[in-house]
């Protein structure tokens, strides 16, 4: 990793993953004198001591996959790390399974930090528990174009030999491709849907959104839909900033070395709000880097509360 001090004590950053093999160029910052946070990537903090057993102790296994259990009769949490396709369906799941749980908490805390988003079909389950009122999606500018339909019906194709039975999602993802046909080279925009409900549960009384810089895209998407309802607080940090231009795909250049990832969604930004990209979402409560328990940290402000 290469530094290159920018001003504002900002850096940029020369990335190589030994481990991924992927080699990117990211923003970062020091939070303190023993904490680096590149991008949405990684967060690095300083050791005080070594010995040759420190790696071994420090080894991280990362689990995708959605989870949700009761902290305490007042807190139930749930952990969004990514949202993928295969977390909307244990999402579908959890909920239902669990359902009468979460709408007997007092609190319901999502902790999306480090979700580099994805489907917005990911946290589609849990909004009733947070909705008090219509919610207006993000809506923008969308293009249609032969390029995209060309990699959706790739990606499409290469989905159906690896999961033929998932005929639900085969057949949205067709929908879809059928949408780009039919206005194939234009540019139309999309109001983006409003999401309504029946009626308002009592609980949870309090949805608490936790992020970091690594909450970006779909995850930046989730708080801009839940913090339309009054019982919504995000906690953390700011976010990346990834989603101001949205629905990426990804193509081969000519010398197969690379890959560009190419936008074809420009997010309409409302009165009184900005641009985000690289400025990201920032919390209603800030917590400090310093704090390393950030979930008991929500818990303790709703007790106190």
């Amino acid at each position: 990793m290469k530094l290159g001090k920018k001003d504002g004590g900002r850096y940029e950053t020369d990335y190589t993953s030994l481990t991924k093999g992927i080699h990117v160029f990211f923003p970062a910052e020091f939070r303190n004198d023993s904490s680096l946070v590149v991008g949405y990537a990684s967060r690095w903090r300083k050791i005080t001591t070594y010995d040759g057993e420190t790696l071994i102790s420090k080894k991280v296994i990362i689990d995708d996959r959605v989870r949700g259990h009761l902290l305490d009769s007042n807190n139930y949490l749930v952990i969004l790390p990514a949202n993928s396709e295969e977390n909307v369906k244990i999402m579908d799941s959890l909920v239902k399974a669990e359902y009468k749980v979460m709408e007997s908490a007092k609190n319901l805390i999502i902790d999306i930090r480090n979700n580099g988003g994805g489907t917005i079909r990911a946290y589609r389950s849990l909004i009733p528990f947070a909705y008090t009122n219509p919610i207006q999606q993000i809506g923008g500018n969308k293009l249609y174009s032969k390029l995209i339909c060309d990699v959706e019906e790739k990606n499409l194709n290469e989905y159906e030999k690896e999961n033929p039975s998932d005929t639900a999602l085969i057949h949205l993802k067709n929908g879809w491709i059928q949408e780009y046909k039919m206005n194939m080279s234009k540019i139309e925009f999309d109001p983006g849907k409003l999401v309504r409900f029946d009626s308002i549960k009592r609980y949870p009384e309090n949805v608490a959104i936790i992020a970091n810089s690594g909450s970006m895209s779909a995850a930046e998407m989730m708080i801009y839909d839940y913090k339309q309802s009054k019982k919504v607080t995000v906690f953390g940090e700011h976010t990346y900033g990834g989603i101001d231009y949205l629905d990426n795909f990804y193509v081969d250049l000519p010398s197969m070395k690379y890959e560009a990832s190419i936008s074809s969604k420009e997010r309409k930004i409302l009165i009184g709000d900005k641009k985000r990209d690289y400025v990201g979402i920032f919390p209603d409560v800030v917590i400090p880097d310093s704090k390393t328990d950030w979930v008991k940290f929500v818990q303790d402000y709703y007790n106190k509360k």
